[in-house]
């Protein structure tokens, strides 16, 4: 019966778990571009949240899977950069310097370029919230002031 009983509290706080998660994640997703729109605007934090959960509902749009998207790519991306310079540096170091370090000159050499390139990924990812943040705000008033980023961002409709 102890048993049982464990199982129903693991299996209730996994869904707590997962359930929070989305949570955060819309939080997070919310949190994001209302930044973004109070940077522009020049709105309050709460003002400028709810203008843009209504510039999004108005126009339906949501940016879930082109913000996804990008952030994937981003992602593997600089993660492939900074993998492959580890190791490029650890077979240089172990096996044309014979350093007994090799392992660790790889680790940091994979490590220091992970955070160069996840900063200027976060910076991309904020300029291209702000470019979709724009393109909602053109939707809505009905104007074009870049043409580049209707086409781009109108695949995600």
């Amino acid at each position: 019966m102890v048993f049982s009983q464990h199982v129903k509290r693991r299996s209730l706080v996994t869904i707590i778990s997962i359930v929070l998660g989305y949570v955060e994640a819309l939080v997070s997703q919310i949190n994001h571009y209302t930044i973004s729109l109070a940077g522009i605007t020049g709105e309050g934090f709460c003002s400028a949240a709810r203008s843009g959960t209504k510039l999004f509902r108005r126009n339906l749009l949501s940016g879930l899977l082109g913000d996804l998207l990008t952030k994937l790519i981003l992602y593997v991306g600089s993660l492939l950069i900074s993998l492959s310079s580890g190791f490029a540096t650890y077979i240089f170091a172990a096996h044309n310097l014979h350093s007994s370090h090799g392992l660790l000159v790889g680790m940091l050499a994979a490590v220091v370029p992970l955070y160069l390139s996840q900063f200027f990924s976060y910076t991309m990812m904020s300029i291209i919230d702000t470019t979709f943040l724009c393109y909602a705000i053109d939707l809505d008033t009905g104007t074009v002031h870049m043409s580049a980023a209707h086409t781009v961002f109108s695949g995600f409709d």
